[in-house]
């Protein structure tokens, strides 16, 4: 399919899946970012493994068109892109901000070893961002969110938690494999959004491959990746319209 066939509205994700002769199996995701962009990831998942398991490649790609027929969408309207950008920045700057503060990441004070981990952490910040908690509401709301009556519930969504936040993906820290979610939608500028995540992502997926996909993963180490993952948000942002709109 050519981008001049893409009718789809801003945003809408394309998956699909095909067998691979001699290979194994082709998955695809592709996000339209107007009529003439996408960005896209293509899973390779090849069935290698004495044991049955799997091995999995994933290959990223963007389509580009000649660079004089190729116009940005998100520069037909400079000064509302401006301002996004300017949000966005910002709300990037206070997750950078918040995640580089070595103070967040020791266990608080009452809070058992057992419940406080990575996940905890994560949604501590999320909270004091999203909801404008203290440090001090926050640990306690998620703490009583992820451990009711004692008992571990493993992630957000499943506790229950509102941080305020959108999730627009996620990099499981043993796999190195990036799950994304159509959050992105929810943005003025769709493909943009994507764009971010995919530069928000590559910081944690080029850390995770770097310490080994059994290395250790402290909330120390959580907060730094997550540092970078939001400042190298902010460069792509400060430089886009620069780097794009000419």
């Amino acid at each position: 399919m050519s981008p001049a066939d893409w009718t789809s509205e801003d945003g809408a994700i394309y998956t699909g899946s095909a067998a691979v002769a001699n290979y194994g199996t082709m998955n695809w995701e592709w996000i339209i970012g107007n009529s003439h962009q996408a960005t896209g990831m293509n899973n390779l998942v090849v069935p290698a493994l004495p044991n049955g398991g799997t091995v999995e490649f994933q290959v990223f790609l963007q389509s580009i068109e000649p660079l004089a027929e190729r116009t940005k969408y998100e520069c037909t309207c400079k000064d509302n892109l401006a301002d996004w950008i300017a949000e966005q920045t910002a709300a990037a700057e206070k997750f950078r901000s918040a995640y580089a503060n070595p103070e967040y990441y020791d266990r608080p004070d009452g809070v058992a070893e057992e419940h406080w981990d990575a996940i905890v952490y994560d949604d501590v910040i999320a909270l004091m961002i999203g909801q404008d908690m203290t440090h001090e509401e926050a640990v306690k709301t998620a703490v009583e969110s992820h451990f009711p009556n004692g008992e571990k519930v493993v992630d957000s969504e499943s506790a229950g938690l509102d941080t305020g936040t959108l999730t627009a993906a996620e990099t499981d820290t043993e796999t190195c494999v990036i799950t994304y979610t159509d959050a992105h939608r929810a943005s003025c500028y769709p493909g943009l959004e994507h764009e971010v995540t995919v530069v928000h992502e590559a910081v944690h997926r080029r850390a995770c491959f770097a310490r080994g996909i059994v290395g250790s993963h402290s909330i120390a180490d959580e907060g730094q990746e997550e540092a970078k993952a939001y400042q190298a948000e902010i460069d792509f942002l400060n430089n886009f319209i620069e780097d794009n709109c000419q």
